[in-house]
C-alpha cells in the first residue's frame, strides 16, 4: 500500500483529507498535540455524528474552552456562579456552541496527556475507521485547531498499511491510558492536585484537571 503526501502548499488540508475521510467516519482517534474548540470551525458536524471520537492532547488549552468544559459541569451538579454566567455568554459564539454540544455527546473524548509521565506532546498523528471498516493512519505537522489545517504552512503524510495504522495506535493508546491515570501534569513549573481513582469514571476528568492547573498558575 502506497503513502500518500500532502501539503498545504497545494491543497487544504481539511478539505482534501480531514473532511473528506471523516464524512461517515466509525471512529476517530487523534494525538492532537494542541487542542481548542476552533476545531469545531472546521469539522464540528462531522464530529458529531462519529460514534466514537478521542482526542489526546498537550496541557495548553485554551482559557474560553475550560470555561465552557466548567459550564457543562456546573450544569451537571446544579452549581452556578459568576463564572458559569460568564461562560454562558461564549455560548454565543458557534465555535463554543459546538464544544458545549460535542461535550454533551461525548463526554469521555479528550483527555490532556501528562508532561511528568510522557514529556510535553508535540508529536500528531491520528487512525481514521472509514465507513466501509477500512482504518486510515496519519502523521503530520498539524495541531487540532482551526489555523492548524486551514491556515498554516502544513505537512500530511497518510498511510494505510496494517503495520503503519497499528504503530499510529500504539502510540495513542499509550498517551490515552495515560491521560487517564491520576497523576500530577506539570506544565512551566506548575503543578496540578492529584485526582483520586474514582474521579476518573467523570466524563470530565480532563477538565476538572485543568482547572486545578489554571489555579495554581502564578
Amino acid at each position: 500500500m502506497t503513502i500518500r503526501r500532502f501539503s498545504s502548499r497545494t491543497q487544504r488540508l481539511d478539505v482534501s483529507f480531514l473532511l473528506r475521510h471523516l464524512r461517515g467516519a466509525r471512529s476517530y482517534m487523534r494525538i492532537a498535540g494542541y487542542f481548542t474548540s476552533s476545531l469545531f470551525e472546521v469539522a464540528g458536524e462531522v464530529l458529531e455524528d462519529i460514534p466514537d471520537v478521542r482526542i489526546v492532547c498537550n496541557v495548553d488549552i485554551h482559557p474560553d474552552d475550560l470555561k465552557v468544559a466548567q459550564l457543562r459541569e456546573s450544569r451537571m451538579l446544579g452549581r452556578w456562579n459568576e463564572r458559569a454566567l460568564e461562560a454562558e455568554t461564549l455560548l454565543h459564539r458557534e465555535r463554543y456552541r459546538r464544544l458545549d454540544a460535542f461535550l454533551q455527546r461525548h463526554g469521555q473524548s479528550v483527555r490532556v496527556a501528562p508532561d511528568d509521565l510522557c514529556g510535553f506532546v508535540h508529536g500528531k498523528a491520528g487512525v481514521i475507521t472509514l465507513a466501509d471498516g477500512r482504518k486510515l493512519g496519519f502523521m503530520g505537522s498539524m495541531n487540532e485547531t482551526r489555523s492548524g489545517w486551514q491556515r498554516h504552512y502544513e505537512i500530511l503524510w497518510e498511510d494505510e498499511s496494517p503495520e503503519g495504522v497499528a504503530w499510529i495506535e500504539a502510540e495513542f493508546e499509550f498517551l490515552w491510558q495515560a491521560a487517564g491515570k491520576p497523576q500530577h501534569t506539570t506544565r512551566r513549573g506548575r503543578k496540578t492536585a492529584p485526582i483520586s481513582q474514582n474521579r476518573l469514571h467523570s466524563g470530565y476528568i480532563v477538565w476538572l484537571r485543568l482547572r486545578l492547573l489554571l489555579l495554581n498558575s502564578p
